[in-house]
């Protein structure tokens, strides 16, 4: 078996802040991936940063964790950063289709994850930057997680990100409180998975990272 190296890229959430076991939606996905699928993951995460900020700054970050010899991947978090900072949703999707682009070219398949809702960023405001970062990825035939309209009406989410301050969720050590959920494959459709039709680079890495989740998973029954 090839070795796989996935790399994380994206703001607070995905290095888990506010999470009691250190983990979050990351951490959760990757322990349940099977041991022998011998991927080395790793979490590049930057606090309170836009897109472009990211786009500028992930390809040296990426490629010094990467292999020469076996498969390399890369999921986008995306926050609210761009939100609070009124980046035009024109900027933010040349952002991401910049990373993109630059990822399909160094033969780099992604997945790419919505922003969620949070209470100090405008819900329509963020509604609008998912469904432009949807966009980007169709047109690219990228697999897209909307983690904004799952988790908008979410009691738990709502209840642990404004126990947090509103910018993050905040659960104890030992709970199961949403910051294991933000994304989680529980708290997600499944029709939110969306490789674009006939894409099969694209959707049989979505299958095969899907299947390495445990039921009940939206991800899962997506593929």
């Amino acid at each position: 078996m090839r070795e796989t190296r996935l790399s994380f890229i994206g703001d607070e959430l995905v290095a888990g802040h506010g999470d009691g076991r250190a983990l979050g939606w990351t951490g959760r996905v990757m322990a349940r991936t099977p041991r022998d699928a011998d991927i080395l993951w790793t979490s590049l995460a930057v606090p309170g940063e836009t897109t472009a900020q990211m786009s500028d700054r992930w390809g040296p970050e990426v490629a010094r964790r990467s292999t020469h010899t076996g498969i390399n991947r890369l999921v986008v978090g995306l926050g609210v950063a761009d939100v609070l900072a009124g980046v035009s949703y024109a900027r933010s999707r040349l952002a991401l289709a910049n990373i993109l682009d630059t990822a399909a070219s160094d033969h780099r398949e992604c997945f790419v994850v919505g922003p969620p809702p949070l209470p100090e960023a405008d819900p329509d405001a963020t509604a609008q930057l998912s469904q432009a970062a949807e966009e980007v990825c169709l047109r690219r035939n990228v697999p897209y997680v909307d983690a904004f309209e799952p988790l908008r009406n979410h009691e738990q989410w709502t209840a642990d990100v404004a126990a947090a301050g509103g910018m993050h969720p905040c659960t104890a050590a030992g709970t199961s409180g949403s910051a294991s959920s933000a994304p989680s494959p529980e708290a997600l459709t499944p029709h939110r998975v969306r490789p674009a039709p006939g894409s099969p680079r694209s959707s049989a890495w979505t299958r095969r990272r899907c299947r390495r989740l445990s039921p009940p998973c939206g991800w899962r029954r997506a593929c």
